[in-house]
């Protein structure tokens, strides 16, 4: 749940969020989200989106602050910008600050999406888990060395999950190039695909049937992939990231209206899309 400032509702809001805790508080993990370049303001922010949202479980930020037209940026290893923040989710218990990066949104600085000023978040700041939402879209070799070297940085397949129908041998490069760097790669990738943007059944899908190449497990010495490496990459990983229990979250979801609505269908229905435009364009 981040606002961003450059629409006129900021696209999400604490309401929604709020309803959506009311509706599924097992099935949801909710993110406060706040524009680190507003100093106080986001403090204060923070700290009323933690009491309205009763302990939301990560902070999720962009590098960028948008203000009318003006863009601007900052950087997660900034002690003036960035560290009183973290110091501030620190203090009011929340353990995970996800931030956006590798994938700029539109004509911007570069800069402010790379990788290199997570090192010094993650050295200050050993008891936060960092999540990189789109990791592997860009500067892929200094994100697979980053969670080679840091156990509380992870890796967020947002976006990037996506070339597996899109651009396949990107995305087996993606997933190879983190495994090639470390054997702890599979304990700390996160699945996502993003939803908003694009339905995330058909990259699911493709990802079960996923194997690397012989090639690359001959060649990269990457291992397999195999379906407990899998398991821990669409959920066991993120649950051990916000430190919960999956099987009871699992217990908990059973015949919530969600399940219910699930079994009314005999047959998946269209998963794109319900409207008529999607009967034009597919």
């Amino acid at each position: 749940m981040l606002p961003i400032g450059a629409f006129h509702d900021g696209i999400c809001g604490i309401d929604k969020a709020l309803e959506t805790k009311e509706k599924w508080p097992q099935r949801f993990f909710l993110y406060a989200g706040v524009d680190p370049m507003q100093g106080k303001k986001a403090l204060d922010e923070l700290e009323e989106q933690y009491e309205r949202l009763d302990g939301p479980s990560g902070l999720k930020l962009y590098p960028n602050s948008w203000v009318g037209d003006q863009m601007l940026g900052w950087k997660m290893d900034d002690p003036e910008i960035a560290f009183p923040l973290f110091e501030k989710a620190q203090s009011l218990g929340i353990k995970v600050v996800a931030i956006h990066k590798a994938l700029p949104l539109g004509p911007v600085e570069l800069t402010y999406y790379a990788m290199d000023d997570i090192d010094r978040a993650a050295m200050t700041f050993p008891g936060l888990q960092f999540e990189v939402v789109h990791g592997g879209m860009g500067f892929l070799d200094e994100s697979a060395w980053q969670i080679a070297r840091f156990d509380n940085v992870w890796i967020n397949l947002e976006s990037t999950a996506t070339l597996l129908t899109t651009k396949p041998r990107s995305f087996e490069q993606a997933l190879a190039t983190f495994a090639a760097r470390t054997r702890k790669a599979y304990d700390r990738i996160l699945w996502g695909t993003g939803c908003m943007v694009t339905h995330p059944r058909p990259h699911l899908e493709k990802f079960a049937a996923f194997e690397f190449s012989e090639e690359r497990m001959a060649g990269w010495g990457v291992p397999p992939l195999d379906r407990t490496a899998k398991k821990k990459i669409l959920a066991e990983n993120y649950a051990a990231m916000h430190g919960v229990d999956l099987q009871e979250r699992l217990e908990a979801i059973k015949g919530d209206d969600i399940e219910q609505r699930r079994a009314q269908f005999t047959e998946t229905p269209a998963p794109y899309s319900q409207t008529d435009l999607a009967d034009y364009v597919y």
